[in-house]
Order: structure tokens, then C-alpha cells, then sequence
């Protein structure tokens, strides 16, 4: 303390003990600055200031500590002012005190036996105690004596500017606080052996904290177990210390000198709970930069081991480089939070591993985790905000199993039977490694969003069976490979975009955005895939591709991502709304039944085909999506031989430029081309398409061929094919019984443009009248595609309101008006004051600003609509009177 501070005298009582007060309330008059007793402002007013209560003592005494201990005839009326440097402060005599033990720093004890007792507020500095900060002197003992002196009571001890030696670990038990000068308060570790103890700071603890210290350490020998190098939070080898608890780790500088004897900087284990670490720097070559891990309280393959398990920590604002292992490690813990991350030159930023089983049985399956605590780890596993370079391998685990060897030796693999977490706003950079930079193995319950990954020539998102993961807003830079889904179930990619910023890789096979493969439960797209700078141009390494796909799906139920198609046997599968903005398609092949196969809301450009399912796919419902400029065709499904085709549903699609060499008009055009292909199919719906382009050159519009059954094939609109000869709609049915029990029919398709209609012998009523749509409605229309001259008559004529409606402006129909900052759901229809029509296919907030772009899909707001085309208006005609 400084000679200016203050202790009030009630204070100075109570540290002075009774029969050292009574000493002290026995004085008179003043202590003056001078030992005479004559001057100025008393040191004793000017120290401890000027309350009543307590009796000025009569003199300040200069002295030093070796005074003090060669003292025989100490005056309790004197206060003693040593004079040493760094032990600077007053101390009286205590005569009712003859049996406590000298600690050089609160209490001095004279050879005489008397006992002198330092007058201080906290924080009890350890220079005190003959800490010297040279850099040289071991100063292990001084500090050992200053951590004692509050062992019991707890309080603080401070650390001021210098660099500290120390040999052994500083001990801190319930409230028991160290601090220091933050990097200015160096201590130097040099430690040997390895004990329990062989570590910088280790907190036995609760309600303490630890903070603003430069903490170095140097080993002669490598650390057994997950113990710290610096700074070390309950036990590993036993779990006698229990409940630590309420703990605080900040501002604090963790070095290695050496690089021999590898561990982790920070390490907490055992039954240690809500413990807080922030604004942590970690240098040099530790094996894991912070680690936290499960203990127990017998050797491991005891079978009376209880385990207990770190939880409730969060780690907020850390900056960790050098790590040869991790720079973070949770294993078997739970509700571990970290956010405000920085990494680098790390082999992993962050590993979760498993410890145990964590639920009833624990390790290898001996001993049981503590009652409280089963079924918990690996639950509440948060990473967010995070920003790591110059990664070796893989950047972010999460996992579920690992091995041990059993006191037999042979291999028991563990893993957790619950796990939950969320990774968020993480961008990580690799070496051009062809490791993954996300990693996700047996996990469940977990949420990925807004993630970047740059430099990886492996999977940018490895997921192996994995159940319930949701991820979204995914940006690839310089990578080879997206996003590996296997052997995974209830995944969905939504909401954002995953966005692929690469080159040169035109010619490489193993180049995809998304790759699923494995048995699928459900597996959702709900999300633009971006390749390029926007969702609608093909652009970066994909420029000059020929033709290809995006997404496939292969194997018993797999999905794969590639360079050529989206091919699926998923039993169940989804893709919604999506932009699929590079050579793309979605191809559906099964050696068994697949069924439920969505596609919805979904637009398909400038690339090889649209949607392929040619055999063994019950169930699939194509519905909403917009396809334009592709190689072969939009949407075929059957082959000359195709069997187990049914419940096939073609719905409100908008499919144009199909089965014409977009890529190169010098390049003849494929044997099957066209909008929609349809061959051996049981229960197919084609309705409500709208297919071709005036403006454009097309192959024909629907073509339904070869046996199909319970066939529905209506309300489809054609703008015409390439020339005059080509066939718009071709529904060359042959199963003449169905024809004949009218299950299989064709009617109101609309031929707008050129083209011919072929149809087989009991085809009728396939166009409708005039070419124009005649319904019945109760209403006016309120959505669907039009043409103008379409007529809809009244179902419910009364008097005041008229026959019907017709379409005077041909267009998309649409009831709810475009306004500012509104949310739109995906799927939802505006029009704009500019008569446009726009469908929302990403859910957000409109902007401030109505949308003009009249093509393809753009941001609006956070919400992404695509331009339906102008919108249709309706008159009504023929007035109803009463009579």
C-alpha cells in the first residue's frame, strides 16, 4: 500500500485483535511524522486519516524488518514504520500475541518472541513477503507465505511489475484471489517432475479469481494427464476436490519458453463448474491451448470410479497461436461456451470429443458418471464468433466416439449418448490442406450458420452420421469440396446461401458444393446454392464448363454433389427453395424404391438437365420451380423399360429453353430434349405448367409416352416450340384400356405459339378450345398464369354481380400488394406498383426500395424473390340485374 492510503480505525480494531486493541486504545496523544513528536500532519493521520474511535498512537518509528526481528523492548504505543523497499508500511506491536508463526510479510516475529502486525488494506502484495522481481531469485517461498496469509479468510494478493522465478505451483483455495499489473507481472515457471502439483497457478477452489498476470513456464519433463502448463482448474488424475465453482480467468498472458515437454496452456477438470475465461493470450508450443475434461475419483479402469464433468464454462475473447494438437479441447463436458475467438498456426482450432460415455456408464463402460451429471456431456457445445488462419488440418471437430484400451487391451469404443450445440460466425483458413475444415462425426442437435471455410482442398463441411444438424449461409473460398453429408439423417441446409468462390476447377471431378451420400432419414436443401457472385450467373471456375451438375445423389440412398447432377435414392428427400446457379440438375436413380422426393420452389439454370428420375421412385412431386437454359431437358422421368414408376406430381412450373445446345448452338441437340418427358408412369399429374419461350428457340413442351396410367395432364400452357413441325404436345399414350375408362386424360392445354399436337388413338380433348382456358370460380383469380381472352364464369351469380371475369392483360395473378419492410414467407406471391410479379423463394424482410429486376432471382431486403412475369388483370363482364 501507499503511505496516502487509508485504515479506518474500526478497521485497524478489528485487525488488531482484542488484546492489541486494548494495547492501542491505552495511547495517547499524537504519532507526528517525526519521531520526536514534533511537525507537521501525524504519519498516523496521514495514513490512516482522521476518525475518531480509536486513540492516536504516540510515535512513528522508521525501522526495517531487521529491526524488528532484533526487537526486545517493543512499545505497543509505537507505531513501526518499515522502510524496506517493496515491504514498505506500518506495523504495531501486539503484546496479547505469543504463539503465531512469522511470515515475513503480515507478521514479523522478533527473537525476543514479540509479535509485529502489518496495519494494511488487501491487496497483501508479495514484495512484502521478499518477492523480488529480477528475474533471478527463486522466489517460491515469498509467494508460497503471501498466498498463506489469506489461505484461510481468503483475499487478494497482488503481484506487481517485475519478473518473478518460481519453482513450484501457487495454491489457491476458496477465495483466494491473484492479481497483478497484466503483462508488466511476469512469473517464470520453472518446473520439474510430474506431480498433481507441477503446474504454474493451480486453483482448488471456488469464488476466486485469477487475473492479469504474464504466466511462462518451463518443463523438465512432460505433464501426465490434461493438466495446464500455466494455469490448472480442479484435478485430473482424482476428483477429491469437488463443486469448484464461481471461478474467474482473465487477462492473462500464457508462454512456453521450451518445446520439448508438451501439454496444455489451461486446463480445467474435474467437477469444476461456471467458470469463466476471457481475454486470455496463448503462445508457444502447447499441445492443446485451453483444455477442459472429465476426471474420476479412482484409477481409470477401476470399476468404483465416479466421474465428474467441467461444466457451465464459458470462454470469451481468447487469442491462442502455436497449438500442436488444438487450441481448444472440451472432452466430455457440458453447456462449454466460446465466443470472440482468434487462432493461429494451430494444428485444430477446436476439437469436442467425447471422455466417456456420459450417461450412466463412464469410461469403457467402469465405474458410473456422478448421478448429477449423467447424460449431460456433450450437450450445450457453443462456438461462435471465431476467426482462425493458418490451420494444418482439420479447423473445427465436433465428434462423438472414440477408442481406449481395457484393462485387457483390447479397443472399447465410447460415445456419447446425447449431444447438442451451435457453431456461428466462424471463418477459418487452411494451408491448402486436403484436410476438412468442419468436421461433424456422430453429432446431433446441432446448428451451423453463417460459416466460411478458405484453402481446403478437402471437404469444407464433413458430416458422418449425424441426426438433426441444420446448416446455413456457408461461403467456400479457393476449396475442392463443399459440404459431405454420410450414412446422416434429419439434415437440412436452409436459409442463406452456400456460396463456392473458386478456380480452376473445370476439370476436376472431385470438385462439388455438396456431396450427400449414406442412408437418409430426411435431408433437406432449402437454400440458394451459389456458385459465382450471384445466384443466376455462372461465373468463377465454372465459366467454361461444358455442361454438368451441381448436387448428385447416388447409392442406397445417398446424395452426392458434383460438377455433373443431383443424383438421389434418398427415401426421403427435399430441396427447397433453391437457386442452382452452375451446371445443375437433380437426378433420382434407385436399385430400390425411393420415395418422397420434393423439389420445390427451386430454379435450375444453365447447365445439363433439370430433374431425372428414370426408374424405381414412388412419390415424387416436382412443384414451383423454374428452369431455363438447359441441355437436355427440364423435368424426365421414365425409360423404354422403366419399372416402379408411380405417384408422380408436375406442378406450377415454369421451364423453358430446354433440349437445346444452350452452351454451344453449333453442337446438334440430344436424341431426348424437351420441357417435360413422362414415359411408364402409374398416377402422373402434369398440370398448370408453363413451358417454352416465344422469344426463343425450344424442343417440344410435354411428351407423354410409352404405358402410363391414372395420368392427368391439364391446364398446361405451351408458348410454342423451335419450328413449325415439331411436336409442342406429344401424348402418344398407348395403354388404350386406361384411355377407355377415362383414367388417363388430357384436356385445357393451351398451344400459344407454334407447334403441332400428336396424340394417341384415344387421346381427345387435349387442347383446350381457341387455345384459351375456360374455368368456373366464385371469384375473380387470385393466382396462377394467364392468358389474355381467358374467361372465368361465375359459380355464383347474384344480382349485382356479373356473369364472370375475363383476362384483359396476359400475366401471373397475385392479391397481396409489395410493401416496405415486410416479411414474406418463402413460396408467398406480391405485385409491385409497376404491375410486376414476384415470388418470395428465400424468407426475409422486404426493403425500402420495390424491386425492378425482371429476370431471375434477387435480394430484396433479407428476403430473395424471382420475377414471375407482368402482372394479369381481370374485367368483369355481363352485370346481373334483378329481373
Amino acid at each position: 500500500m501507499t503511505l496516502m492510503s487509508h485504515v479506518s480505525r474500526r478497521e485497524l480494531l478489528a485487525l488488531l485483535g482484542t488484546a492489541g486493541a486494548a494495547a492501542a486504545m491505552s495511547a495517547v496523544g499524537n504519532v507526528n511524522a517525526l519521531s520526536n513528536g514534533e511537525g507537521g500532519q501525524s504519519v498516523w493521520t496521514s495514513v490512516y486519516g482522521g476518525e475518531s474511535g480509536l486513540p492516536d498512537l504516540n510515535y512513528c518509528i522508521a525501522t526495517t524488518i531487521a529491526d524488528l526481528e532484533a526487537s526486545n523492548d517493543p512499545n505497543p504505543q509505537y507505531v513501526y514504520f518499515v522502510v524496506d523497499p517493496g515491504k514498505e508500511g506500518p506495523f504495531l506491536y501486539d503484546p496479547g500475541d505469543t504463539d503465531t508463526a512469522s511470515n515475513m510479510g503480515t507478521i514479523v516475529v522478533s527473537s525476543a518472541g514479540h509479535r509485529f502486525k502489518r496495519i494494511f488494506k488487501e491487496p497483501i502484495n508479495v514484495t512484502w513477503f521478499g518477492a523480488t522481481g529480477d528475474g533471478v531469485t527463486d522466489n517460491t517461498a515469498a509467494f508460497t507465505n503471501a498466498l498463506n496469509a489469506v489461505r484461510a479468510n481468503g483475499g487478494t494478493v497482488f503481484v506487481p511489475k517485475g519478473t518473478f522465478l518460481l519453482k513450484k505451483a501457487l495454491v489457491l483455495n476458496d477465495r483466494m484471489n491473484l492479481t497483478g499489473q497484466y503483462a508488466d507481472s511476469k512469473l517464470v515457471f520453472e518446473l520439474a517432475g510430474n506431480t498433481a502439483t507441477t503446474t504454474g497457478v493451480l486453483v482448488l477452489g471456488s469464488d476466486l479469481v485469477v487475473e492479469r498476470l504474464y504466466i511462462d513456464v518451463k518443463l523438465t519433463s512432460t505433464l501426465h494427464g490434461f493438466r495446464g502448463n500455466n494455469v490448472t482448474v480442479g484435478e485430473y488424475e482424482s476428483a477429491s476436490y469437488k463443486n469448484l465453482h464461481n471461478i474467474v480467468i482473465r487477462d492473462l498472458w500464457l508462454t512456453r519458453q521450451d518445446t520439448g515437454y508438451l501439454n496444455n496452456a489451461l486446463a480445467i477438470s474435474g467437477d469444476a463448474h461456471h467458470v469463466l475465461v476471457e481475454h486470455i493470450k496463448v503462445r508457444g508450443k502447447n499441445v492443446i491451448g485451453i483444455m477442459a475434461h472429465w476426471s474420476g475419483d479412482a484409477p481409470a479402469n477401476n470399476n468404483s470410479l465416479v466421474s465428474y464433468h467441467p461444466h457451465d464454462i464459458e470462454i470469451r475473447n481468447v487469442d491462442i497461436e502455436d497449438s500442436q494438437e488444438a487450441a481448444i479441447c472440451p472432452s466430455s463436458t457440458y453447456n462449454f461456451r466460446v465466443s470472440g475467438f482468434k487462432a493461429r498456426n494451430v494444428k485444430t482450432v477446436f476439437r469436442a470429443i467425447p471422455g466417456d460415455l456420459g450417461d450412466s456408464r463412464s469410461y469403457a463402460g467402469n465405474g458410473t458418471t456422478h448421478e448429477d451429471q449423467r447424460g449431460k456431456a456433450m450437450t450445450g457445445i457453443v462456438l461462435e464468433n471465431v476467426y482462425a488462419e493458418k490451420v494444418e488440418t482439420t479447423a473445427i471437430y465436433f465428434g462423438l466416439m472414440g477408442a481406449i484400451k481395457d484393462s485387457q487391451g483390447n479397443t472399447v469404443w465410447y460415445r456419447a449418448r446425447q449431444s447438442s450445440g451451435m457453431i456461428r460466425n466462424v471463418e477459418v483458413s487452411g494451408l491448402d490442406t486436403s484436410h476438412y475444415a468442419f468436421q461433424i462425426d456422430r453429432f446431433s442437435n446441432l446448428t451451423i450458420d453463417h460459416i466460411r471455410a478458405a484453402n481446403y482442398k478437402g471437404y469444407s463441411v464433413y458430416m458422418y452420421r449425424v441426426d438433426n444438424v441444420r446448416l446455413s449461409d456457408l461461403i467456400l473460398q479457393d476449396v475442392k469440396r463443399g459440404v459431405m453429408i454420410q450414412q446422416s439423417s434429419h439434415v437440412k441446409i436452409t436459409d442463406g446461401n452456400i456460396r463456392l468462390e473458386q478456380a480452376n476447377v473445370r476439370n476436376d471431378a472431385d470438385a462439388y458444393p455438396v456431396r450427400i451420400e449414406g442412408t437418409l432419414k430426411t435431408v433437406a436443401l432449402a437454400l440458394p446454392l451459389q456458385v459465382g457472385d450471384t445466384t443466376v450467373t455462372v461465373t468463377a471456375g465454372f465459366d467454361s464448363l461444358e455442361y454438368g451438375q451441381l448436387l448428385e445423389i447416388v447409392g442406397a440412398g445417398t446424395v452426392k454433389v458434383s460438377d455433373y447432377y443431383v443424383t438421389t435414392t434418398a427415401t426421403s428427400f427435399h430441396i427447397e427453395p433453391s437457386a442452382i446457379a452452375a451446371p445443375a440438375g437433380v437426378q433420382i436413380i434407385s436399385s430400390n424404391v425411393a420415395r418422397e422426393i420434393d423439389i420445390v420452389r427451386c430454379s435450375i439454370r444453365n447447365g445439363h438437365s433439370g430433374v431425372y428420375y428414370p426408374f424405381h421412385v414412388d412419390g415424387v412431386t416436382v412443384r414451383d420451380c423454374e428452369m431455363d437454359n438447359l441441355f437436355y431437358y427440364g423435368i424426365y422421368g421414365g425409360m423404354g423399360s422403366s419399372v416402379g414408376l408411380s405417384n408422380v406430381s408436375i406442378l406450377r412450373n415454369r421451364i423453358r429453353r430446354c433440349g437445346v445446345n444452350v452452351l454451344d448452338p453449333n453442337v446438334a441437340s440430344p436424341t431426348y430434349t424437351g420441357q417435360i418427358v413422362a414415359k411408364n408412369t402409374n398416377m402422373l399429374t402434369i398440370r398448370d405448367n408453363v413451358l417454352g419461350d416465344k422469344a426463343n428457340e425450344t424442343a417440344y413442351s410435354v411428351q407423354v409416352h410409352d404405358t402410363c396410367s391414372n395420368t392427368v395432364v391439364e391446364d398446361n400452357i405451351s408458348l410454342g416450340v423451335r419450328n413449325t413441325t415439331e411436336y409442342a404436345f406429344d401424348f402418344f399414350d398407348q395403354n388404350a384400356a386406361a384411355l377407355a375408362l377415362g383414367t388417363n386424360t388430357y384436356k385445357a392445354n393451351r398451344l400459344l405459339g407454334q407447334g403441332k399436337l400428336r396424340k394417341g388413338a384415344g387421346v381427345s380433348h387435349a387442347l383446350a378450345d381457341s387455345g384459351n382456358r375456360i374455368v368456373r370460380a366464385a371469384m375473380a383469380p387470385i393466382a396462377g398464369i394467364w392468358m389474355a381472352a381467358d374467361l372465368v364464369y361465375n359459380t355464383a351469380p347474384a344480382a349485382g354481380g356479373y356473369v364472370g371475369w375475363v383476362c384483359t392483360q396476359a400475366g401471373t395473378m397475385a392479391n397481396a400488394a409489395w410493401s416496405a419492410s415486410t416479411s414474406l414467407t418463402a413460396g408467398s406471391v406480391v405485385y409491385t406498383t409497376a404491375k410486376r410479379v414476384y415470388r418470395c423463394t428465400a424468407a426475409g424482410a422486404t426493403g425500402t426500395a420495390e424491386p425492378t429486376h425482371t429476370g431471375g432471382i434477387a435480394s430484396n431486403g433479407t428476403a430473395v424473390l424471382r420475377y414471375e412475369g407482368p402482372l394479369a388483370e381481370f374485367k368483369a363482364f355481363g352485370p346481373i340485374v334483378s329481373p
